[in-house]
């Protein structure tokens, strides 16, 4: 039998078969067609003839086995195992199927072979039997083709399919492509499979409801049909469009696209529509809470601006959360019995709406009257979308009745006010908008401002207490040291009225006496008695004086205490220094306890500090006095004084001094080093200034 290559299938030349008288070798049966050899020399293909008997091997091997497998002829004819060596080993059920039944192979089976560098190829085998004269078959004559190249490009292509399959089920991305014919017919060129899941309408439900028109929102359509025709025209037109989906729900889409027109004059349309309406969910979401948080601000603001007065407070907070809504809002405060309502404040944009508001609304009501009173009680918010003056009617106070009658009100929002945990009042907002009903967004802002507002009316309603408090412990203090002063002032013309007196006339006979006496001895003791008695009254003096000094309501705070304290340096022999920076004085009460502070300060200097020089400095500050006392003495570490032993009350008389009067007290001091001692007491016609020390 010898194989003639007669033919073609799909490319790869077909062997036949014709009776041979006996077997030859390949370079025999190649040299009786030199048409066929020359061809198979020349050809990529791989053509062989094996035989089976009576020894296995090659006969013929083309030269392209080199660049196939990389063996030569040569080594092919020498190595019959060499077919078995070549096949891929988990392809080598494929080659012994191939010799088991020859003609059984089929056209184009495909195996992997291994080149001679380890590479694997692909290769598609094309065979036929040899047979001897009884039909038996002898050997194998057949083609091999390289197809390393297309299989790995079909691998490529397969894997590129499955990556484009696999994305287009995992995003929202709808990507498709339209075909218009000149007439203006639509025909899909392909699409994905995504408008699926966010539609949930298939490509066939689509174009039963008339394409995307049928599920495009009914306020979209014409921006998005003149979107379109802007495509179609070539130019690049973005747009977000509304659908409603299946199942009624209402999403948004960014659609994009770009047009071809093709040689039919038809045009291809190329678009991607992506689902957004978690992303613009998520924007509107961040401008709210933009927005909300400057309004918080701008509240905070005008609240800081207004102070801490209750009313004028509640006032700031109304306006702004009326101005934020644009609707009526009256803020609704327990009295302090908590057995009454009362509009602490109430605002609308409108000024129609805000009188009226002022007129019916503004009036006390009991706690639990009507629907801001059921709010205050159960402490939950209340959120009536859609309502009517005619529905509000048996829910409100006959007080509010002409309110509604007057300005229709359609949606009702209110939350209650909590304070430190307790239920406190009640914010109440009334929309007189039809068809733009308050949200659960609206109520949890609204309770939001109702949280703020209860803290801070809290706060401003504390302050209030403390500051009324504070009011009158400094008229007391005020009266308290008026009292004290003028128990001192009593005290000073009682010892200047009557004991100076006496004992200046005990001078006086002592004088006379010393003078009838002639004796020596006598008349020395005599003035030495006058003398102490003189002494008594200088002492007495100075003690009038540190009762209450004339100078100090004459003259005022510095010149009286350079009075006291230049004779004590000069007695205790300090250097004295004072700096006097007073713009104004004080009340009187606040002249006395600087005063007293002052000349306290200096007596421990006098008794403790053995100091060569003392600084004294007085200046008008926050509305007060600030006295600063420094020595360059002895120094102490404070926390070592006891405080509850005779002559060491000086530093707690001092502080208790300030402090009572709203004011501090600051003292400094290290072994070696000296002491200052600062002090700041308010006039006494201010709020107290607290020190952040």
């Amino acid at each position: 039998m010898e194989g003639i290559v007669q033919g073609e299938r799909g490319g790869v030349p077909e062997p036949t078969i014709r009776d041979l008288s006996d077997v030859r070798t390949g370079e025999d049966a190649a040299r009786e067609s030199d048409g066929f050899h020359r061809f198979v020399e020349r050809s990529p293909d791989l053509y062989y003839r094996y035989r089976f008997r009576p020894s296995p091997g090659f006969e013929y091997v083309s030269p392209s086995i080199a660049a196939i497998i990389g063996y030569t002829p040569e080594e092919a004819y020498a190595d019959p195992d060499l077919p078995f060596k070549v096949v891929h080993p988990d392809d080598l059920h494929l080659w012994e199927e191939v010799n088991a039944d020859p003609g059984g192979s089929g056209p184009g089976s495909s195996m992997r072979w291994l080149h001679r560098d380890g590479s694997v190829r692909w290769v598609e085998l094309r065979n036929v039997p040899l047979l001897d004269g009884t039909g038996g078959a002898v050997g194998l004559e057949g083609i091999v083709r390289d197809v390393t190249e297309r299989v790995a490009a079909q691998e490529a292509l397969h894997a590129s399919e499955e990556r484009y399959r696999i994305v287009s089920e995992l995003v929202s991305d709808y990507a498709y492509c339209l075909r218009m014919d000149p007439e203006g017919g639509l025909t899909m060129e392909w699409a994905t499979s995504a408008p699926e899941v966010f539609t949930g309408y298939t490509w066939e439900e689509l174009e039963e409801r008339g394409g995307w028109r049928g599920m495009t929102h009914p306020d979209d359509l014409q921006v998005t049909e003149e979107s379109w025709r802007r495509i179609v025209a070539g130019e690049s037109a973005p747009f977000d469009q509304r659908i409603v989906t299946k199942w009624g729900e209402i999403r948004q889409l960014h659609v994009s696209g770009r047009s071809e027109r093709d040689e039919t004059g038809g045009v291809l349309i190329f678009g991607v529509a992506k689902d957004v309406t978690e992303q613009r969910l998520a924007e509107e979401r961040t401008r709210s809470a933009a927005a909300r948080a400057q309004i918080l601000a701008d509240i905070s603001r005008t609240v800081a601006e207004a102070g801490l007065e209750p009313a004028r407070v509640s006032a700031a907070i109304a306006q702004g959360s009326a101005e934020l809504f644009g609707d009526t809002c009256v803020i609704w405060m327990m009295s302090q019995d908590e057995r009454s309502l009362l509009p602490l404040g109430h605002h609308d944009p409108d000024p129609k709406a805000a009188a009226l508001a002022g007129e019916h609304l503004a009036t006390p009501r009991g706690v639990g009257e009507g629907i801001v009173g059921h709010a205050v009680m159960s402490g939950e918010p209340l959120l009536m979308p859609v309502t009517s003056s005619e529905e509000l009617r048996g829910e409100i106070k006959p007080e509010t009745v002409p309110f509604v009658d007057k300005v229709p009100v359609h949606s009702v929002l209110i939350a209650p006010v909590k304070a430190e945990g307790r239920v406190r009042g009640a914010f109440m907002f009334a929309r007189h908008r039809p068809g733009d009903p308050y949200t659960e967004d609206d109520l949890t802002f609204a309770e939001e401002l109702a949280a703020y507002a209860g803290q801070v009316i809290a706060n401003a309603s504390l302050y209030d207490s403390l500051r009324r408090a504070d009011a009158e412990r400094r008229g007391l203090l005020a009266r308290l040291v008026t009292v004290q002063e003028e128990e001192r002032r009593l005290v000073a013309d009682d010892i200047h009225d009557d004991t100076i007196q006496v004992i200046t006339a005990v001078v006086m006979r002592l004088a006379a006496l010393r003078n009838r006496i002639e004796d020596p001895g006598q008349r020395e003791a005599l003035s030495a008695l006058e003398t102490t008695v003189q002494d008594a009254i200088t002492r007495l003096r100075r003690l009038m004086f540190e009762l209450r000094p004339p100078r100090l309501d004459r003259d005022g705070i510095v010149p009286t205490i350079r009075e006291y304290v230049g004779q004590v340096a000069d007695d205790a022999g300090f250097v004295l220094d004072i700096d006097d920076r007073m713009e104004s004085e004080p009340a009187p009460e606040a002249r006395s306890i600087v005063y007293r502070i002052a000349i306290e300060a200096v007596n421990n200097v006098r008794k403790h500090a053995s100091a060569r020089g003392v600084r004294m400095e007085f200046e008008s500050r926050d509305g007060g006095v600030l006295a600063r006392i420094s020595d360059d003495g002895e120094g102490f570490d404070p926390e070592q004084v006891p405080t509850d032993l005779p002559g060491h009350l000086g530093i707690t008389s001092m502080r208790e001094r300030a402090e009572l009067a709203g004011g501090w007290f600051r003292l400094e001091s290290r072994p070696g080093a000296g002491t200052t001692v600062e002090v700041w007491v308010p006039g006494l016609g201010s709020p107290p200034i607290s020190a952040a020390r």
